[in-house]
């Protein structure tokens, strides 16, 4: 992994944009890209919520083995750590980063999942089950730019992240990223419309 990264930030007025509508022009599509609200008692929305685009770094742990790689296909995976969790403690602390402004929380970090199956890598449990669906038991990646929407002072925060002191790239995403967010919102079917009909097979 690379040394300690920093953030680099640029801030906009976020009182027209709304997450969600920021997430469409970006592609929801995007492999390793996430849409984090928070939820306050469950019914009232938090003051942060979070997108997170363009991944730097990958990691999974699949079959027992702990990986790192630079894209989704894991092409140029690289071992990380003697097992899965010295391999999950080892990415997750590169994730951290430095910056000379105050953040929210959630401003840098790794966003993903830890599976149940993560368990057996930590206590000697029998899991028997067969595994139907063959995901890794744990997958994250580190956004190259995290975009925070600060409901209570209607601002947007565009975060880059800076590896090896390359700060012309985290500009150059920044820049594209904001010539996007200047783009029309598009558009999506209106509520009622027909779905296209699926066919689901039930394996159990």
């Amino acid at each position: 992994m690379t040394q300690t990264a920093r953030l680099i930030v640029r801030r906009r007025a976020g009182d027209v944009d709304t997450p969600v509508g920021v997430m469409l022009r970006l592609g929801p599509d995007a492999p390793g890209s996430f849409l984090f609200e928070s939820i306050l008692g469950g019914e009232r929305l938090g003051r942060y919520s979070f997108i997170g685009l363009e991944p730097e770094h990958w990691f999974r742990v699949h079959g027992g083995v702990a990986e790192t790689a630079r894209d989704m296909r894991f092409t140029d995976a690289q071992p990380v750590g003697n097992d899965p969790i010295s391999g999950l403690r080892i990415f997750t602390a590169s994730a951290r980063a430095t910056c000379t402004e105050e953040l929210p929380p959630m401003a840098s970090g790794a966003f993903g999942y830890v599976g149940y199956d993560m368990i057996r890598h930590v206590e000697p449990v029998g899991i028997t089950a067969p595994d139907d669906l063959k995901v890794p038991e744990a997958l994250l990646v580190i956004p190259g730019v995290i975009i925070i929407f600060d409901h209570l002072y209607q601002e947007i925060l565009l975060v880059a992240r800076v590896e090896n002191d390359n700060e012309e790239a985290a500009l150059a995403r920044l820049d594209r990223i904001e010539q996007r967010l200047e783009m029309p919102t598009p558009l999506r079917p209106q509520a009622g419309e027909a779905a296209d009909t699926l066919d689901f097979v039930s394996n159990t």
